[in-house]
């Protein structure tokens, strides 16, 4: 038998060792992940407020969520957040497909083209939102002017002032934003698959949409179940262009979940409240997660 250090075996040290490698990840996890989701999770279950810090916390087990199931407003912002993190992930994934089809296809430039593409994901959130307040102005913004001249409206619109308008705009901005991930995710898979495949349904007459229904869509299941699931967990739980767009409002037509939790948490100072909606959230997503999965999973039985 072979021996390390200190009268270790070879097998030992090598565990030892692997074991130590792991370690320090395995405690980032725990310290930025496991520590404050139990904890969130635990503080849902007390009533405390950060006006009295002092003030020992007040146990009141489910009444934090009870409160929540029976607030029809909370249920208003449950749907704000379904219905801007679905109509963002469809966007983001139909034009994503688009654009990956087109860069995919052999041409001058699609270098150029590529790279602008991904040009809105590195900008800061920050700058997004200010450019975006620019082009959404209802007196100077480049968007009105563009849509008049092409007399689709007939006066300037108030984007961010107007309930329905506000939320499309901010459909609109989380596309523009998370594009270029999703394109980029879905020219990878689109490049893995042989050119033989479209070539044989060439020879056997199948049009362009039958190729990309019958090769490319079941080719790329798997990539489009996870940037499915990604997206929809990125989305849901983002904060920051809301907050820089809109505020939640107007009138809470947008606020979401996350913006919410802050709101309960920072400005109201309810922070077993902003726990429970915290913990909400989390059950949301794992639920839409494993929803997605689960049809993923159950389409791809189905052919097999």
């Amino acid at each position: 038998m072979r021996w390390g250090i200190r009268g270790l075996s070879l097998r030992n040290s090598e565990r030892l060792l692997g074991i130590g490698l792991l370690f320090p990840t395995v405690a980032l996890i725990v310290a930025v992940v496991l520590y404050p989701m139990i904890s969130t999770l635990w503080l849902a279950f007390f009533n405390e407020s950060l006006l009295r810090p002092n003030d020992p916390a007040e146990f009141v087990g489910l009444d934090n969520f009870r409160r929540l199931v029976t607030d029809g407003e909370f249920w208003k912002v449950v749907k704000n957040s379904v219905v801007l993190t679905a109509g963002a992930v469809a966007g983001e994934v139909i034009i994503g497909m688009i654009i990956a089809l087109a860069v995919n296809a052999s041409y001058r430039g699609r270098g150029l083209f590529r790279t602008l593409n991904i040009l809105p994901w590195v900008i800061p959130s920050f700058v997004t939102a200010f450019v975006w307040v620019w082009l959404l102005h209802p007196q100077f913004g480049p968007v009105n002017a563009f849509l008049q001249l092409l007399h689709i409206i007939d006066e300037p619109i108030a984007w961010l002032s107007e309930g329905v308008t506000a939320m499309i705009s901010l459909i609109a901005v989380y596309t523009w934003k998370g594009l270029p991930w999703t394109f980029l995710v879905l020219l990878a898979g689109l490049q893995t698959i042989p050119e033989d495949w479209y070539e044989a349904a060439k020879v056997d007459g199948a049009s362009a949409w039958q190729m990309f229904w019958n090769i490319t869509v079941p080719a790329l299941r798997y990539v489009l179940v996870i940037v499915l699931v990604l997206r929809t967990i990125w989305t849901f739980n983002s904060f920051d262009m809301v907050y820089l767009l809109t505020g939640g409002g107007p009138a809470r037509a947008t606020l979401t979940l996350p913006m919410q939790v802050f709101t309960a948490g920072f400005r109201e100072y309810n922070v077993g409240m902003s726990s429970a909606i915290a913990a909400v959230m989390v059950v949301l997503v794992v639920l839409l997660s494993l929803i997605m999965l689960r049809v993923g999973w159950v389409e791809e039985e189905s052919q097999a």
